[in-house]
């Protein structure tokens, strides 16, 4: 090989592994994917004394949804987990129905229940 082929291959291998840099990261997610906050670990902190408000900001940053039916919040409240945890493991429900809800402001497509203004001769509906 020459030394002007060399360089051109070396080129020519530089510029695909940079054009496939790009292109793996156009690929990664922008968001990590958080661990959910089981209530294993709920009662574990409690068990620790851990203060409510950390427990309540690790359960907001986890973005963990809880499905709990009473016998579940009656276990976690006998086994001591303070209220505004259990109200905030409630509400994370409330919050992710939401966001993923297909509505958006006041106006609910397809039915609106605004004012109706038309333009008409005396014949209104």
């Amino acid at each position: 090989m020459t030394r002007s082929s060399r360089r051109s291959t070396g080129a020519l291998v530089l510029a695909a592994l940079g054009f496939a840099g790009i292109l793996s990261a156009g690929c990664q997610s922008s968001e990590m994917r958080r661990e959910p906050v089981s209530t294993d670990q709920v009662l574990q902190m409690v068990s620790q004394g851990r203060p409510p408000e950390e427990i309540i900001r690790k359960i907001r940053e986890s973005r963990t949804v809880y499905f709990l039916h009473a016998r579940d919040v009656k276990e976690l409240l006998d086994r001591g987990v303070p209220e505004s945890v259990i109200d905030e493991m409630l509400q994370t429900r409330v919050r992710e129905a939401e966001l993923s809800s297909p509505y958006y402001g006041p106006y609910y497509y397809p039915y609106y229940y605004g004012p109706h203004v038309g333009i008409g001769y005396g014949v209104a509906f």
